[in-house]
């Protein structure tokens, strides 16, 4: 066993708190109203961790593609379900879990593009 700190365990934690953040930031919206900006915050620092500790070099493009997949969505839905739904409550958690998704998400995806493009400009 290695001294020392485990830089993917601190990643793969950052990731998997991330996520049960995204949810119950999504779930309980109405619920954590006075605590949005310091979850939010919270998962933005938490998505460059994610960034820049768990995506590859050789797993960039295809991290890329889903990040973009996510906030194309993410967008959309809380669009769609943000003007006036039908059920408010409904509409008032996704767009609270779209917003939560995409605190987490774009900071990563900032982290590995940036890499991505050290990469290809240093590579002439």
């Amino acid at each position: 066993m290695k001294d020392g700190i485990n830089i993917e365990k601190i990643g793969e934690l950052a990731f998997t708190v991330g996520m049960i953040i995204v949810f119950v930031v999504g779930i309980l919206t109405p619920f954590v109203k006075d605590w949005q900006v310091v979850l939010l915050s919270l998962l933005t620092i938490l998505g460059f961790l994610v960034g820049m500790l768990n995506i590859s070099p050789k797993e960039t493009t295809q991290f890329l593609v889903a990040a973009i997949a996510i906030m194309l969505s993410a967008g959309t839905l809380g669009i769609a379900f943000g003007s006036g739904n039908q059920n408010p409550n409904i509409g008032v958690a996704i767009t609270g879990y779209m917003q939560a998704v995409a605190a987490f998400i774009a900071p990563a995806a900032s982290v590995v593009a940036i890499g991505a493009i050290k990469r290809l400009a240093s590579a002439r």
